[in-house]
């Protein structure tokens, strides 16, 4: 997918943060990230909202609307995906299609208002083009039970290093980092308005009322076998899985260090990846065939933990 591009700033931050992982290296991610917030607003340049082609949640209404049921706010995904197995696309669609756009998470619930947001949107592609407009792209946007808005990073496969706990966090981070600048005084209005379109847009059972006093948070999501590859007995003989884990662990402490936006833990689906997605029937788009896929478990369960210890002891006592 990305044979002969550039690697994005926000992979050669994540990378650059592996080597060297400290207090001081984490501020300075942090920091980067604000900048490029900031160059795209100090030039006008950033489409917090745009109610005719969508905003920082929605991205290019024209390429999401033959995709999007308006009807009951769910929406589709190319069935080449589930085909081909790469699952991470329909698995969180899924997820997205929860019924009202709701999911339960631990004892809390959150109310989904968007899936692959562009959270660095541009008005003009031609200007800030060290920033690509699909690079940073958050996979579920949700608002809590506490007023979070909460930037959801999902995976599925563990084993590769675009994809594993560590990048995984990082990149829920980097998301809640937008965010929480979307929610500063200057922007904050006008993303309320996207939020608002959202609502409407997808159907979310969200009193629109209620936002009020919105703050920024950042959750890394996953299916159960993708925790359970970095503790079961015989995976953590891999080295370089126990090491990940510890690394996780210690990108946490520092990041629980930082000012908003506030970690809000490891999501741990149920529904496995691979048996899980179901949908009804096949659409035309164009050239291509569409599904709107589904968990055949209503509603799925996703137990909530704030740390990486937790997750392993639970998953220690499940066997």
């Amino acid at each position: 997918m990305t044979k002969n591009r550039k690697k994005s700033f926000l992979s050669e931050l994540i990378e650059n943060l592996r080597k060297n992982l400290t207090e001081d290296a984490v501020k300075k991610f942090r920091t980067e990230v604000v900048q490029k917030m900031e160059s795209l607003s100090k030039c006008g340049n950033l489409r917090v909202h745009d109610s005719e082609k969508g905003g920082v949640l929605r991205g290019p209404k024209k390429r999401r609307s033959p995709t999007e049921n308006s009807e009951n706010g769910t929406i589709l995904c190319q069935k080449q995906y589930l085909d081909s197995g790469k699952l991470e696309v329909p698995y969180f669609r899924s997820l997205f299609n929860s019924d009202d756009r709701k999911i339960n998470v631990g004892d809390q619930v959150v109310g989904l208002v968007g899936y692959e947001t562009p959270l660095m949107r541009k008005w003009d592609d031609s200007k800030n083009q060290d920033i690509s407009r699909r690079e940073v792209a958050c996979d579920l946007v949700g608002i809590t039970n506490n007023l979070e808005v909460l930037c959801i990073e999902g995976k599925v496969n563990p084993n590769r290093k675009a994809t594993d706990i560590f990048f995984g966090i990082l990149e829920s981070y980097a998301y809640g980092i937008c965010v929480d600048y979307l929610l500063s005084d200057k922007h904050r209005e006008t993303f309320k308005k996207e939020i608002e379109v959202c609502i409407n847009d997808f159907r979310t059972d969200l009193d629109i009322n209620e936002l009020t006093k919105l703050k920024a948070a950042f959750a890394l999501a996953a299916p159960v076998e993708y925790f359970q590859t970095y503790f079961d007995p015989q995976s953590r003989k891999k080295k370089s899985l126990g090491e990940l884990v510890e690394e996780a662990s210690k990108l946490l402490r520092f990041l629980r260090n930082q000012h908003e936006p506030n970690w809000y833990g490891f999501m741990v689906i149920s529904a496995p990846c691979h048996s899980s997605i179901k949908h009804e029937g096949d659409r035309l788009i164009g050239k291509k065939s569409y599904i709107e896929p589904f968990f055949n478990e209503k509603p799925v369960s996703i137990s909530l933990f704030d740390n990486v210890g937790d997750v392993g002891n639970w998953l220690a006592q499940k066997r």
